[in-house]
């Protein structure tokens, strides 16, 4: 996701300098350990407004990272300057979403509208009121039905 002049990537490794150059706390809060692959990992959230930035030890354990080396594992957007590679923003509209992206997974969930694009293990989910974006999300599929 580019943030103004920053670019933030899923995977990348957090550290205080990316904190820093995103101008979110250094220090997360705590959100708890969610299930990827049948174990638990650490999650915490740096936030500031219009921006989460969720950090683990995601897959620590399976490639020869330490327990304490955390990586980003989810941005949502929800206002501010934040676009995606491909220039959609909080406030585009369903159809520039369409024409950037294709047609994605829709789903209606307790009254939100949200279009989903999968590759891989990595979502990218676009939540959508009166056809215009108004959160985006970029993580990784734990496979759990919500």
């Amino acid at each position: 996701m580019q943030m103004e002049d920053e670019t933030v990537t899923l995977g990348e490794r957090w550290t205080d300098d990316v904190a820093r150059k995103i101008e979110v706390p250094i220090e997360g809060n705590f959100v708890g350990e969610v299930p990827f692959d049948g174990t638990h990992y650490k999650f915490y959230q740096h936030q500031k407004t219009g921006i989460d930035i969720y950090v683990s030890n995601l897959w620590w354990d399976k490639v020869e990272r330490n327990v304490d080396d955390y990586i980003v594992s989810q941005i949502t957007l929800t206002a501010g300057e934040g676009k995606t590679p491909r220039g959609i923003h909080v406030g585009s509209t369903a159809r520039e979403l369409s024409n950037a992206y294709g047609k994605g997974q829709m789903e209606n969930d307790a009254g939100e509208q949200w279009c989903f694009y999968q590759l891989g293990n990595k979502l990218l989910s676009f939540g959508i009121k009166d056809s215009k974006v108004v959160t985006i999300t970029m993580n990784y599929d734990n496979g759990a039905q919500e």
